[in-house]
Formats: structure tokens, sequence, C-alpha cells
């Protein structure tokens, strides 16, 4: 069984204010499985172009504007 990713780890880098909303450069940059195992680079450069990590990515980087 494929261990799960933990979504609540994902932290997200490449946030570029001047490209707010669009946010195309912004990726995962570091994060966890459920077990607590980090990702690999391979991990997190799969997730980042996976429906569900480009979904997570956007939505964290808008976050950041209203911070």
């Amino acid at each position: 069984m494929k261990n799960l990713i933990n979504l609540n780890s994902i932290q997200v880098d490449g946030i570029d204010m001047e490209d707010a909303f669009d946010f195309c450069d912004a990726f995962a940059s570091s994060g966890e499985f459920e077990d607590g195992t980090p990702l690999t680079d391979q991990d997190l450069e799969d997730f980042t172009d996976s429906d569900l990590g480009r979904s997570l990515i956007h939505r964290l980087a808008c976050e950041e504007c209203y911070e």
C-alpha cells in the first residue's frame, strides 16, 4: 500500500505576489507522509504536478495574500 501524504504538512515556496492570483511558479517545497516520513524531492515534484497538488498549492498561495 502506498503511503498517503499528510496534506497539512505541505509547505509552499515560489509564491510571487506580483503573479497573484495565478501563482504559476508556486510549488510544494516540503511535506511528510502520514507516517511522518519526509517527502523526497521526487515526491514533492510529483505532488506539485498532480491535480490535487496544484489545487492545494494554489489555495495555500492565495491564503498567503491575506496574511
